[in-house]
């Protein structure tokens, strides 16, 4: 299992997660984004260095990880969740997302997902991250499902065939 609390990108993992927090910035146009960018389950905060913009902030569950306690209180302009999601039951990304959409019902949602595909199985091998998908709870056809119940795609775009990154915003 990954332990969360250390900064677990190294070697190939590393650039090929820094490859898709690129394509989340290009993707969402963040850079000319002027309002709050929320990104929910930031880790160790790649998106903010990358960035290096002062509306940018952080949650995680790991406290010593975020730049805010409670992000349920913001109106953050973009929610950016990437490699998030999977993490979750169904029920409870239905529940976040629900949860975004009251904090603004006018905001942007980015979501990069794993395609957990024969060569994300490979990479995996190539990478010596053979547990990388141990802890997913939900897979990227049925996040995409739910997520479509909700919002509407605006863009999306593949990286490698191994992620799925997508623009999303919610249905009035």
């Amino acid at each position: 299992m990954i332990d969360y609390h250390h900064d677990y990108y190294k070697g190939l993992a590393k650039i090929y997660f820094l490859r898709i927090v690129d394509t989340i910035i290009r993707l969402g146009r963040l850079q000319q984004e002027q309002g709050i960018i929320l990104d929910f389950g930031c880790g160790y905060q790649y998106l903010k260095r990358r960035l290096n913009k002062s509306n940018v902030l952080g949650y995680d569950i790991i406290p010593e990880l975020s730049d805010v306690r409670d992000y349920k209180h913001l109106k953050p302009a973009v929610i950016v969740c990437n490699n998030v999601l999977e993490h979750f039951p169904l029920s409870d990304i239905e529940k976040l997302l629900r949860q975004f959409k009251k904090m603004n019902p006018s905001m942007l949602l980015i979501t990069a997902t794993p395609t957990e595909n024969f060569l994300s199985r490979i990479g995996m091998l190539l990478t010596g991250e053979r547990e990388a998908h141990t802890d997913h709870k939900s897979k990227l056809k049925d996040i995409t499902a739910l997520l479509s119940r909700h919002c509407t795609l605006v863009r999306r775009r593949r990286l490698y065939t191994l992620s799925e990154i997508a623009v999303w915003r919610f249905r009035p």
